[in-house]
């Protein structure tokens, strides 16, 4: 049996499974991003009480021999040695699912739905007195919802929560791996992200002083990446598990709300297109139509790439009407996984440096005091070292002494030092703990740009196209939203174009999906964009490699 503190929640274990497991398996949060391959270092825990396996190497690079010596483990690398023997482990990085909401009726989010509602010329009588609408984008970390007067095309209110789904892993390969190992945590994936959907809906009910749910949400419109609308339809997920990376649920699919329980209701699945190409593409597809088709601007006369960076990179490339879409694993470096100080874009977050003639400040979420680095932040510290010369072309960190025969400054040379994890730069120090930029970030940072380049020169390539005929480079999603241009391009994360050709269109896969809720046409227009895009398969374009190795290097390409 396994003990759980600090909550001292129970659970008969089983031969054979790891701490971490056993935690998820008995509803105990661990933050674990990597899904338990023991390549985040995040599910910490300390042993107590029992006998284990021994210290893996995987847990060597995460802990020091002291803390080891204290019982300091990893969950995922922690295995009991008897199953029928008591142990307790108290877990140090607990993060309860937030079940809380963040509700809006006004701000920024409605204005934006609003003011698109106008430009669109959505805000016209539609005679659906009494009746709602529901946009939901199912993002990997975050839901996004929006709830509209069908009457008038308003955006009456934003319900965003965390995925549910964040406590079997951080990312889309970790989940696909948990699911595939047994009926029951497929379906434990999928029951989370429709009970955490349905959770929305009452919750804006209740703030609408509404409880009954029969007919007064008279559609209800889901895009997300391929994974999730395989999750939310119960579609098998194991062709996501290993190459070639097919979809099961492709075409678009109308049913009722009876699927979260709500009698009365149209639910329409806007389709994946293939592989990990899914209805946030589409939905992204359908809001750059209409921004065009409003703004009078034919879309065949422009050369058009979308990038959503993340840990799978999705691309689209528009030339002459024709959409080309492809997606490239960069890995969960971007959301700060993998990093030795890695973490999501919450209070306490690193996100930028500004260095000065006196040293450098640090730009943190909330203003607190610094916890960790998140994906944005390490592209930005990257950036401004590699500007500086603290790190070379190759991503190589110079070593104290090398900064002094390079004759850089020595506020820079007292922060380069060696540490158990080779040569760091110190960012963040104070008696309690510190952060430090790590050869192994820079190399994790790497590979991630590299496959988002080569991605995005393959799809070029195979258009005869340079980046300099690109006329708008869009980046789509969260991520994208606070991503500084100028450093991307310094690294050679985005392609070398004129700063002001590269817009961040934040969540236009929501955009698309308010598009279906609300035009009449928009279902049908989305089936056949999805149908009329060419899928590019990367791995089996023989360029693809080559600029991968190419587009590891940093410097603007």
């Amino acid at each position: 049996m396994l003990i759980f503190q600090p909550n001292g929640i129970s659970y008969i274990n089983k031969e054979g499974e790891s701490v971490l497991r056993c935690a998820q398996n008995a509803g105990v949060s661990c933050e674990n991003i990597c899904g338990g391959k023991g390549t985040c270092g995040k599910c910490k825990v300390k042993v107590e009480i029992g006998e284990f396996n021994a210290v893996t190497k995987e847990e060597e690079k995460y802990f020091t021999a002291k803390e080891l010596e204290a019982g300091y483990r990893l969950a995922c690398c922690l295995y009991p040695k008897y199953w029928f023997k008591a142990c307790e482990v108290l877990v140090m990085n607990s993060v309860e699912e937030q079940k809380q909401f963040v509700f809006e009726t006004e701000g920024d989010g409605i204005d934006f739905f609003q003011k698109k509602s106008i430009e669109y010329g959505w805000n016209l009588k539609h005679g659906n007195v009494g009746k709602y609408g529901l946009a939901v984008d199912i993002g990997t970390t975050n839901i996004e919802a929006l709830f509209w007067n069908l009457e008038n095309a308003s955006c009456i209110a934003r319900v965003v929560r965390s995925n549910p789904q964040q406590k079997y892993g951080g990312d889309v390969v970790s989940r696909i791996a948990y699911a595939v190992e047994s009926k029951n945590h497929f379906k434990e994936l999928c029951k989370v992200l429709k009970d955490a959907i349905k959770d929305m809906i009452d919750f804006f009910l209740n703030k609408m002083q509404s409880t009954n749910t029969e007919g007064v949400l008279e559609k209800i419109v889901v895009a997300g990446n391929a994974a999730m609308m395989h999750f939310f339809i119960e579609e098998d997920v194991s062709g996501f598990a290993k190459a070639p990376y097919q979809s099961t649920y492709k075409d678009a699919r109308c049913i009722t709300g009876e699927v979260l329980g709500i009698t009365g209701s149209e639910l329409l699945l806007l389709p994946n297109i293939e592989s990990f190409v899914g209805a946030d593409t589409v939905g992204v597809m359908l809001y750059l139509d209409k921004k065009y088709q409003m703004e009078n601007i034919d879309i065949k006369d422009l050369i058009i790439l979308v990038i959503d960076i993340g840990t799978n990179g999705e691309l689209i490339l528009q030339v002459n009407g024709q959409y080309y879409v492809a997606s490239t694993s960069a890995g969960p470096a971007f959301e700060g996984a993998a990093m030795v100080y890695g973490m999501r874009a919450e209070p306490g977050a690193i996100t930028g440096i500004s260095f000065c003639k006196e040293g450098y400040t640090l730009q943190v979420i909330g203003d607190k005091r610094p916890k960790g680095i998140c994906g944005s932040g390490y592209i930005e510290i990257v950036a401004k070292l590699y500007e500086i010369g603290v790190i070379e072309e190759t991503g190589y960190l110079l070593t104290r002494q090398e900064a002094k025969e390079k004759g850089l400054s020595e506020f820079l040379v007292q922060h380069l030092r060696e540490s158990e994890y080779g040569t760091v730069f110190e960012l963040y120090k104070d008696p309690q703990s510190e952060i430090l930029l790590t050869q192994k970030d820079i190399r994790e940072l790497q590979l991630a740009k590299g496959a988002i380049v080569a991605g995005v020169n393959t799809m070029l390539k195979k258009c005869n196209l340079k980046s300099k005929d690109v006329d708008k480079c869009y980046l789509a999603g969260a991520f994208g939203t606070y991503l500084d241009g100028e450093c991307s391009k310094l690294i050679g994360l985005l392609p070398n174009i004129l700063t002001e050709r590269i817009i961040p269109v934040g969540n236009g896969a929501l955009v698309g999906a308010c598009r279906v809720l609300i035009e009449r046409e928009g279902f049908e227009l989305a089936k056949n964009m999805a149908a009329e895009a060419k899928h590019v398969s990367l791995s089996e374009e023989k360029e693809f490699r080559e600029e991968y190795i190419k587009g590891m290097n940093f410097g603007k390409k």
